[in-house]
């Protein structure tokens, strides 16, 4: 995930300054996000006040839910509560847990419009899409991507011209390298 990341942001004109990856069950990410942020200190006596890397301009997260309310408050305790922070859209399960998401707070997180619609309320459009979904088997993202995929099949010819189509996990549309 990481490395597409990385790929088609540099193919939007992005630049990657730099990477770190965490071992899997993890929970002490200070030495990775030291080296990652390059943190300094403005003095040696008195609290800790961390400097970082003048060069980011946002941060990519390529973590589940339970790892970025872990990364998270690391990133604020070293000097990086101001930068954007992107994460993937599998870090939201569709359940809106606020005591369990506060350390996601801040976190851009695509969401499917279809998943957001499990907490709208009747009246919302997708809800009985949703509901079928919920049916269809405990992953609402596969239900969607596999309505998404049929959808696009017969809309190609549209897509290629520039059309987009309103799906069930967003806008779609096809880059110029397919």
């Amino acid at each position: 995930t990481r490395e597409a990341f990385a790929n088609e942001f540099e193919l939007l004109g992005g630049e990657v300054v730099d990477r770190a990856r965490f071992a899997s069950g993890q929970t002490d990410f200070s030495s990775e996000l030291r080296a990652l942020l390059r943190v300094r200190t403005k003095s040696d006596d008195g609290p800790f006040q961390p400097i970082i890397r003048d060069d980011l301009d946002a941060i990519f997260l390529a973590a589940s839910g339970d790892e970025l309310a872990l990364v998270v408050p690391q990133l604020d305790y070293f000097g990086a509560e101001e930068l954007p922070r992107y994460g993937l859209g599998l870090a939201y399960n569709g359940n809106r847990d606020p005591r369990g998401d506060a350390d996601k707070n801040g976190v851009i997180i695509p969401i499917a419009p279809l998943l957001l619609a499990g907490t709208a309320g009747p009246e919302n459009p997708l809800r009985i899409t949703y509901e079928r979904a919920q049916l269809a088997g405990p992953l609402p993202r596969l239900f969607a991507f596999g309505a998404d995929a049929a959808a696009l099949a017969g809309r190609m010819e549209m897509l290629l011209q520039g059309g987009t189509l309103d799906g069930l996990t967003g806008e779609l549309s096809v880059t110029p390298t397919g």
